[in-house]
């Protein structure tokens, strides 16, 4: 399962990796849902830190995100 997949083997709380990736997939592949993502979920609530530092890099990337900088 994902928690065989962290990087320092401890025993940790259920997640879904999956789900983290699919968020972000979702984001890359319909910008437009960006703001409905960000009403629920922020970075710190991914598990993964890898994961949770793409958020910000997925905003930054889509076309709404840039035009209200």
């Amino acid at each position: 399962m994902a928690e065989q997949l962290l990087e320092n083997n401890e025993v940790t709380l259920p997640f879904s990796l999956e789900a983290e990736q699919s968020v972000l997939g979702a984001i890359l592949l319909k910008p437009e849902c960006l703001s409905t993502v960000l009403e629920y979920i922020s970075a710190e609530s991914f598990y993964r830190n890898s994961i949770s530092r793409s958020l910000p890099s997925c905003c930054r990337c889509t076309p709404l995100h840039r035009a209200s900088m």
